[in-house]
């Protein structure tokens, strides 16, 4: 695969991407995307904020946190979250602050 062919097909697939996630956001109320920050989350919140959509809060990201998560993993989050000016909803289980009182 040339370049030039790389190129094209990576736009072409970013394309498709975005229509799909413009479609979704435009026709259904109170989008949300759960997001565990493997690689291809990562690459929708990209493509989300290339969007507009998540300094506007007009999608809300999901992140779930079980309390066994990496130190990592938070200050990944943490950081996505400046990184695209947006700040997601965090969820754990109900009655529980930290791994402590588990």
């Amino acid at each position: 695969m040339t370049l030039t062919s790389k190129a094209e097909r990576q736009a072409h697939l970013e394309s498709q991407a975005m229509q799909a996630i413009k479609f979704t956001v435009e026709n259904y109320e109170h989008p949300v995307f759960p997001c565990a920050l493997i690689a291809g989350d990562v690459v929708l919140l990209e493509l989300l904020n290339r969007l507009g959509y998540l300094s506007t809060n007009r999608v809300q990201i999901m992140f779930v946190d079980t309390f066994y998560l990496f130190n990592e993993t938070i200050d990944f989050m943490k950081a996505v979250e400046k990184r695209y000016n947006f700040k997601a909803n965090w969820f754990h289980a109900e009655g529980y602050a930290c791994i402590s009182t588990i």
